[in-house]
Parts: C-alpha cells; sequence; structure tokens
C-alpha cells in the first residue's frame, strides 16, 4: 500500500483524481499527476473559475518552476497554461486538515482510496531522475562495500579501515596509484615509508 494523491478542483462540475504513489516516486508528483488529469477531464470546457487547493508547497514551487527536470511537471504547467487562457484558473497552498471544504473532500478521497492495494504495473507513476540517482549511487556503494568485505587479500589494511567511507575514498581516486599507496601506508603503518 502507497499514498495517493488527491486533485478535486472547486468548480461547478465534480471532478477528481486519485494517483497511487509508490515508495519510488514523490507523493509531490501523485499530486502533480492528479491535477493533470483532473484538467483533462475539463479541458474542454470555457469560461470556468477553477481553484485548486493544494496542501502541499513543494508542489506549487515545481509548477511556478522555470526549470523541469521532470516530464510529469512540465506536462502539467503546459496544461495549466493552455487551460487558463480559456479560464480562469488558480492553484493555491492551503493548510492541510484545516477544514476547507474541497481540501477536507480530497482527503476523504485520498484516503478511501489508499485503504486499498493498488492493482497494476508498477511504477503506477514515472520515477524521478533524483529517485534514479539516488538508486544507482547506492547500488555502487553496497557494491564497493560488499568488494571490500569480500576480498581476499588486504587483511592488514582491512584491520585499520573498517568499512569504506566515500568521504575518505573519494578524493583519493583522483590521485596516482603510487600515492593512494603511499597514503595507505602512512595510514596502517604498513608499507616501504
Amino acid at each position: 500500500m502507497g499514498k495517493r494523491a488527491c486533485a478535486r478542483p472547486q468548480c461547478d462540475i465534480p471532478i477528481s483524481h486519485i494517483f497511487y504513489s509508490t515508495s519510488v516516486n514523490a507523493f509531490c508528483q501523485a499530486e502533480i499527476t492528479a491535477i493533470s488529469n483532473a484538467l483533462l477531464q475539463v479541458d474542454h470546457l470555457e469560461g470556468l473559475k477553477v481553484v485548486f487547493d493544494v496542501n502541499n508547497q513543494s508542489v506549487i514551487l515545481t509548477l511556478k518552476s522555470n526549470i523541469y527536470t521532470s516530464k510529469t511537471a512540465l506536462s502539467c504547467r503546459n496544461q495549466l497554461a493552455s487551460f487558463s487562457h480559456r479560464n480562469n484558473v488558480t492553484v493555491i497552498w492551503v493548510p492541510g486538515h484545516s477544514g476547507i471544504f474541497g481540501n477536507e473532500q480530497a482527503d476523504l478521497l485520498a484516503n478511501t482510496g489508499s485503504a486499498h492495494d493498488f492493482y497494476g504495473p508498477e511504477p503506477a507513476l514515472p520515477i524521478s531522475t533524483s529517485i534514479i540517482k539516488q538508486g544507482i549511487k547506492e547500488w555502487i556503494n553496497e557494491s564497493k562495500e560488499l568488494y571490500w568485505r569480500n576480498i581476499k587479500y588486504a587483511n592488514h589494511t582491512k584491520t585499520f579501515i573498517k568499512e569504506l567511507d566515500i568521504n575518505f575514498d573519494a578524493p583519493l581516486i583522483c590521485l596516482e596509484r603510487s600515492m593512494i599507496r603511499n597514503i595507505l601506508a602512512v595510514i596502517t603503518g604498513h608499507g616501504p615509508l
């Protein structure tokens, strides 16, 4: 089970959309997708006054930005711009759980939806670039650590350097092999110095 986001704009047409947020994608992205799909439902209409009450400030900051790393956010921003040429659209921040009718309805729908398991292919939403980069970095660090623990040689060095430290080994990588050997000899007290 994951979190869900719900977009329910205040207008005369009852619309709402719920999207599943897994552990690998940001809840912000689920809310942006919900707004985007709510806009799709009313895209053919004109002359509406639509207010999106959003209780996640990162959604508003993302949609206001001029630089996009998420195709989902850029697509939603373009939809908002296109829809606002024919309608009066406002996206405002509201504090969560503060008794605002539209926001309370959205929370009720999101809570009702999150009580059920998600059925369908994962991920339900695109995975952001930062999540992918973080996953790769974690995998690399875990692989280095596993390699360090399982090598059959360097037992003396391993007694002094128990685990890999990214802050320690990152600057060493830029050095020549002979210089790295000398630094490790000084640290471990084992070498030609």
